[in-house]
């Protein structure tokens, strides 16, 4: 055998050995929860019940509110998306926190819920909705919730989609509030150049009995994520930072400039969101006098970024070990067990949980793993652990959401904390409301 050959069995020997080694063995140990968990763990072994739950610390909500105003001053301006936080209570609790009545709504029946729940929010919706899905929201409202029309904006990314609505609304005899989505460098759709954007503008003019701008929505995610390699880090981010605010003044001054009858000085400029919101000054924001801010507020892992350093994680997911196994034993492999002892797999321990697969990291105690060659369960998670976890069966395992906008809707009432116990349930909005 050649010695390029040998190299090779020997390349993947080594590449084998890596794998076992961080899938059934890993480097970090666990450890045992710390005061914070301890003290939850106490609460709910007396109060709550053995199947999962989701939590909400409002104490870490209060901080993170208290962050907002810091970086913003006025937080009426901030404008609370529902999507993040779908829970009509939560919302409510928000919007009196921050002295605001402004909602995005991204779900049709979340903005229908949102009407009726808040008589006098104004509701911009977050992404255009497809004209039946439109349709389908007019034909739910009684004849006194057609008077409340006038608080809601639709999101119109097309002159298509405008045209539709305005077939909508000539046939119904309404007068709709449209705020045109923009394009300021997340490529997600909306008017891209001002061409796209005068044929909107156009139909608008000619139409003011039916129609009537009431404001932009542009946003720039985006900024925060910059990569390093091939778009440069930071320095990318401050760059487009400066190139968003640009694009987004462009848009406003045209309006101003070019269609002067359109113009109001309260039309209603949306951008940022939490990703972004410490990242602007009122210098860059380009117009923006309306602030999108949802999961900030309750910041899942994905928001853990430097930009948002400064807000606590107040989302957590509760659940019970069902059963608890010296070592890890995959099936097909248990002729591996040799090698798995050498490497330091015997020292694993398995704990299978009530639930999983939650787009949710194992948080409490630290250092829990999934064992992704055994693979998800919804049912059983298996999670293994190295080192003193002091965990046994029945003890919670606490995890942390990725996001909050999916993972809130799965666990009906969400269970609210202060100082580490569950003071109240507020329940969630519902997903599709029965006709």
């Amino acid at each position: 055998m050649s010695v390029f050959c040998w190299l090779l069995v020997w390349g993947l020997i080594a590449a084998a050995v890596v794998f076992l080694y961080q899938t059934f063995v890993g480097k970090s140990d666990c450890a045992p929860h710390n005061e914070y968990f301890s003290r939850l763990k106490r609460h709910l072994r007396e109060k709550e019940p053995g199947y999962p739950s989701l939590l909400v610390d409002l104490d870490q909500v209060d901080h993170n509110v208290a962050m907002v105003e810091k970086h913003l001053g006025d937080t009426s301006r901030v404008r609370v998306a529902a999507k993040s936080l779908p829970c009509p209570n939560l919302i409510a609790y928000l919007m009196n926190a921050l002295g605001t009545q402004r909602i995005m709504a991204f779900h049709s029946p979340f903005a229908l819920q949102c009407l009726r729940r808040f008589p006098d929010a104004d509701i911009l919706i977050g992404k255009p909705f497809p004209v039946a899905v439109f349709e389908n929201f007019l034909d739910r409202l009684t004849p006194e919730e057609q008077s409340e029309l006038s608080r809601i904006q639709w999101l119109i990314d097309t002159k298509e989609r405008l045209g539709e609505y305005l077939n909508v609304a000539e046939s119904r005899a309404l007068k709709l509030n449209i705020s045109i989505e923009v394009d300021i460098g997340l490529h997600r759709g909306g008017a891209a150049d001002i061409p796209s954007f005068d044929d909107m503008l156009f139909v608008l003019a000619k139409h003011p009995e039916h129609l009537q701008l009431s404001g932009l929505m542009g946003y720039d995610a985006h900024i925060a994520k910059a990569p390093a390699f091939p778009a440069g880090g930071d320095a990318a981010r401050l760059k487009e930072k400066k190139q968003v605010a640009k694009r987004y003044r462009r848009f406003v001054s045209h309006i101003q400039n070019k269609w002067p009858a359109l113009w109001r000085d309260d039309l209603c400029l949306n951008g940022a969101g939490s990703y972004t919101y410490q990242m602007n000054t009122p210098e860059d924001w380009g117009g923006y006098n309306d602030i999108t801010i949802g999961s900030g507020f309750v910041k899942g892992t994905d928001f853990d970024l430097p930009v948002l350093a400064d807000h606590k994680p107040a989302l957590f997911i509760a659940t019970r070990v069902l059963k608890k196994l010296e070592g890890v034993s995959i099936p097909y492999l248990e002729k591996l067990a040799p090698v798995l002892r050498a490497l330091g797999g015997a020292q694993r321990t398995s704990f299978f949980i009530y639930g999983g697969w939650w787009m949710a990291s194992a948080c409490s105690p630290s250092g829990l793993k999934i064992n992704s060659v055994y693979g998800r369960s919804t049912n059983q998670e298996l999670l293994v652990a190295k080192g003193d976890h002091g965990l046994e069966v029945n003890d919670f395992i606490f995890l942390r959401p990725s996001q909050s906008e999916f993972v809130m809707l799965q666990f009906g009432a969400i269970r609210m904390m202060r100082n580490q116990a569950v003071v109240e349930e507020w329940p969630v909005f519902e997903q599709y409301p029965a006709e």
